[in-house]
Formats: structure tokens, sequence, C-alpha cells
């Protein structure tokens, strides 16, 4: 139920009006009274009223003043104004403040329940309009991280593709200048089962936060989510200083995000991966591929840390490495296996296993699954494709045997994944 506040300065028409109206039958909740203007105002910070009806002539604060006051404190109120006075410049003031409605003293019960009423039906109309409005920004939000999405997983794509994939989402996206993120939670599946749910939800509520900190850096039309999943976020943001200076200040602000981290939760680990600077619409998914390498390097620098894309030299991934996870990104749905990369890569297999589980600290067939998953929980949660069709398109022919391993990952069939809200 609204909540509705009476401002005036005479007692008898506060009494009559407390008395009188049957304010419960007009729709609202009477939660007190004030003698005047400055009284009213604080009454109305305290108990922020949805309906104010408040006189004008009121000493130490005149009803304008009061209208004034409220809206620069940020309260949401309706206004109705009262006077005693058949004035239109009261009247006309009343209504360039915002004022839903005037009327006269001595007014009718019946009147002060219809401008209540009014009140009341432009509040639930800017209802509407609100939960329209977020629905639209959410579908609209969700439609552009797919489109994003799919222009990473999907390196076929060339420029003109792309433009008409952004097209179809009205995404005007700058070319060149980006520069893509990867930040993952480390041994996610492992936390779930060792942290209650209230643990998890905390720290993704605190991640979050610290991650739009993270983002306030950037205008809003500046950096795009492509994904949320509670396993991992990406994101492309754009910058148009100069590269080194772009990624120096995105390097800072997300290391601040990882400190905080480990601060609050000593438990759990945070990678990010940061690409080199893209500067064509078909080096995003070239983008999305380096900083997933840099987040899932396996060493103990990259927990809590931002690691930057480089291949080769000090601190960076070596050649066969960075080869070996651009051929799994590119090759994930196919019938890939380690004779098949080190083929491509010109080196023997077993020197590659060797050197992939010295590096990433896993096996090369633990690395394609992992993707796989990436790509798999992606599509689950953003198309209208079958359980079938999405196992065929994460390189799984069997989709009984895409079933357990998906379960074996994740702790859920793809059913139960797609049906769950995260």
């Amino acid at each position: 139920m609204y909540k509705l506040l009476l401002i005036d300065d005479e007692y008898f028409v506060r009494k009559g009006m407390r008395e009188t109206v049957d304010w419960q039958q007009v729709g609202v909740e009477y939660i007190g009274d004030a003698d005047n203007g400055r009284d009213g105002f604080r009454k109305a910070c305290e108990l922020d009223p949805d309906i104010i009806i408040t006189d004008i002539r009121m000493p130490e604060m005149d009803g304008l003043e009061l209208i004034e006051a409220c809206q620069k404190k940020g309260l949401k109120a309706q206004f109705i104004v009262m006077s005693a006075h058949n004035d239109f410049n009261y009247a006309k003031g009343a209504l360039q403040l915002g004022a839903c409605d005037y009327i006269l003293k001595p007014a009718s019960e019946d009147q002060i329940a219809q401008a209540v009423k009014k009140a009341i039906e432009l509040m639930e109309k800017e209802k509407r309009v609100s939960a329209l409005q977020r629905s639209v920004d959410l579908y609209q939000s969700a439609a552009v991280g797919y489109v994003l999405l799919k222009v990473c997983l999907d390196t076929s794509l060339n420029d003109e593709s792309i433009r008409n994939e952004f097209a179809s989402v009205s995404l005007d996206m700058p070319e060149s200048g980006n520069l893509m993120v990867f930040i993952r939670i480390c041994e996610y599946y492992l936390l779930l089962h060792n942290h209650s749910q209230a643990e998890m939800n905390h720290f993704h509520t605190v991640l979050n936060q610290y991650m739009n900190k993270a983002l306030s850096l950037y205008d809003k039309n500046d950096y795009w989510i492509l994904s949320s999943e509670r396993s991992s976020f990406i994101l492309l943001i754009h910058d148009s200083d100069d590269e080194k200076a772009a990624i120096s200040r995105l390097q800072d602000r997300l290391n601040e995000l990882c400190h905080a981290m480990s601060e609050m939760f000593p438990a759990f680990f945070i990678s990010v991966g940061v690409s080199r600077r893209i500067n064509s619409l078909h080096e995003i998914s070239q983008g999305y591929t380096q900083a997933y390498i840099a987040a899932y390097a396996n060493s103990t620098i990259t927990k809590n840390h931002v690691n930057l894309f480089q291949e080769g030299g000090d601190g960076g991934f070596r050649r066969e490495i960075a080869g070996a996870l651009n051929y799994i990104s590119s090759h994930y749905s196919e019938n890939i296996s380690v004779e098949s990369i080190a083929t491509e890569l010109y080196i023997s297999p077993s020197h590659l296993m060797h050197l992939f589980k010295e590096v990433m600290g896993k096996t090369i067939n633990e690395s394609i699954t992992e993707y796989r998953m990436q790509a798999a929980q992606f599509m689950l949660r953003n198309s209208y494709f079958n359980i079938a069709e999405i196992s065929e398109r994460s390189g799984y022919k069997n989709a009984k045997y895409f079933t357990r391993v998906f379960k074996s990952y994740t702790g859920m069939t793809p059913s139960e994944y797609a049906r769950k809200a995260f």
C-alpha cells in the first residue's frame, strides 16, 4: 500500500483529513503529518512517503520550497498541493515543479480522494513503464552479449559478417582500440562442493561490486559484458588512448580488484587475463583466445593477478602453448587430439604433452574438455539449440557421452544447467 504524508499549518485541516477520509479505501496508508514546511521536509526524509499533500503557505518553508527541497534530496514522492488562495501563479509554480494536482481549500473528501487516486495512477504507470524499460534493457543487453560471444567463438566470421551481426542488435562498437578481459574463478566447481550457497552468493556479489568499480573508469558505452557466468566473466573494453597507457590503466584497476578479493576471500582465487590490443573486428575472436590463455595459464603468479597476453619473451607464453590453445579455441567443435595439434605446430606429440603439462598444470585433453564445457555452457544459456545440437557443436558426436562429461565437470546435467537461474 502506498504511504501518504500530510503537511499543513492548520490544525483542524490536519485533524479533519486524518479522521474523516477513509485512506485505506482510497488505497493509501496515512503515515503522519506536520504543521510546517521544515518539519514536513524532515519527516519526508525520514518516512519516505509515496504521496505528499502539502499546503502552499506555511511558516519556515512554503509548499513550493518544500517540493524543491524534496526533489533535491532525491525523494520520488508525488505531490498534491492545496491552497486557500485561488491564485493561478501558485498552481502554475506547483505544476512546473512536477506536482500531480492542485486543489483549493476547503476541499471535499471526494476531491481529496480523486487527487490521491490520480497520484496512484501516475505511480502505477511509472512502474509499468519502468518495468518495460528494464525488460527491454535486459533483452538488449543479453542480445548484445550473445552476438559478441558468438563473434568470439566463431573464428570463421569476417569483418562484414561481424558488422551484420552487430547491426542485428543495433550495436555500434568501434572497430579498433579494444581489449578483451577474461576473469575466471579458479577451481570453481571444487569451490561449489566445499562452500555453502550463501558463501558463494556473497563472493559473487562482492566480485560484481568490484568489477563494476573497475569498469566505472569507462563510459557506459565503452564496455560490454559478454558473459557473466558464475564461473567466469568476459568483458570487452574500448579505450582510444595510446595502447600502452590504455593497458596500464586497465591493469591497475583490475589489480585493485584482485587485491581486494584476495583480502576479503583468502580461500578463493581469481585469475584475470587481458588480450593484446584488438584493432579490427575479425581480431575479436583472437583477442578472446588471448585473454582466455592468459587467464588459464597455470602459475603461482596467475592467481589473484592480472596477466597480460604475451607470446614468448620474459613473462610471456611459450609459442607452443599459445599455439596449442589457439588451435583448441578454433577447432574445439571438431575431432581434435594431441596428435592433430602437434602436427599443426610441427612438434612431437610427446614433447607437446610434456611441455603443456609443465606450463599449464593440466593435460591437453583436460584443456580441450575445459574449453568445450565453456562453449557448451554459453550455448545452453544463450541459444535455442537442443542438447543434441549443443553436444555436436561442442565437439561431442554422442549426446549421452556429452551429458556424462558435462555432469562430471559442472555437477549438473545440461538440462539442469539450462534451467538453473545463475
